[in-house]
């Protein structure tokens, strides 16, 4: 009896280790993997701000004179658009090609960093820009750093979720978790947020209520969140909805002042654009 007895309580507590180890390694749709955080963000998220689009306006977008620019001008955050080159290094570009803003031609995965920096990204928008290469994220970050200014990096629907670590670590590297905004969708941030919780970040793609309930469990993976929504899709009712949560909101792209002055009375947070600002 005492042998049974035994033999039970073995296989009683294999089945419970068995069934806490299962639950440990599950990860469903709204269960929260809880990573420490090290990281607070910056202050400068709990202020209305206006998000300098690719750098200032007049500039050749998302390079460093532009990005520059826009920091002398005195704003506070600023936009700019990631690919990844062939070996791995994370360049600003809102194109997969640099046929559009350089006098080269091609896929930006398709080259290396040191392919890039043969060709010259800023006289396309005008010749007085004659030169500018193409930056690397590293530089951008050490920029932005110096100044003391957020980096929002948009990388929805461009960087499969599975290579956003790829930037994660650069930018850990620099210490400029508490200054960057990772802007992805859903599903991306679900992929890379599985594994990393000391970030801020941007869900894109929020059009209506029933996405921003279904988009909420990403805010508890992150140290910061906030919605992302075009001007015309803005509603009080999700304004409310992210206040109510926690979570900020951002709006794009608002060029005119009336429309700034109506969104920001509706209670949006942060407004990205391209000729605005950097106070209204």
């Amino acid at each position: 009896m005492l042998i049974m007895n035994r033999k039970w309580h073995y296989i009683l507590v294999c089945l419970i280790s068995i069934v806490t180890i299962s639950f440990s390694c599950t990860n469903d749709d709204n269960e929260i993997v809880d990573f420490p955080k090290e990281n607070e963000p910056s202050s400068l998220f709990n202020e209305r701000l206006f998000i300098c689009h690719r750098g200032l306006d007049g500039y050749p977008e998302n390079t460093l004179v532009a990005i520059e620019a826009a920091i002398n001008a005195g704003y506070k955050a600023i936009e700019c658009d990631i690919e990844i080159t062939k070996d791995g290094i994370p360049v600003l570009s809102h194109d997969k090609t640099i046929d559009r803003c350089s006098n080269g031609r091609g896929r930006i995965s398709d080259m290396t960093y040191l392919d890039l920096l043969q060709y010259d990204f800023g006289s396309w928008k005008d010749s007085r820009f004659t030169g500018e290469k193409i930056p690397t994220l590293d530089e951008v970050l050490k920029q932005c750093k110096k100044y003391n200014v957020i980096l929002e990096l948009d990388l929805a629907g461009k960087i499969p979720g599975e290579r956003i670590d790829t930037i994660y670590n650069v930018v850990a590297n620099n210490d400029m978790l508490d200054l960057t905004l990772f802007t992805a969708r859903d599903n991306q941030l679900k992929v890379f947020l599985s594994q990393k919780k000391d970030v801020c970040i941007s869900i894109s793609g929020v059009y209506n209520l029933d996405i921003a309930m279904s988009s909420l469990y990403l805010r508890d993976y992150s140290m910061y969140s906030n919605f992302s929504l075009p001007a015309d899709s803005v509603k009080k009712e999700i304004v409310e909805y992210a206040h109510t949560t926690g979570v900020k909101v951002k709006t794009w792209p608002v060029d005119e002042a009336s429309k700034a002055k109506m969104l920001f009375n509706m209670g949006v947070d942060y407004i990205q654009t391209n000729v605005l600002g950097p106070e209204l």
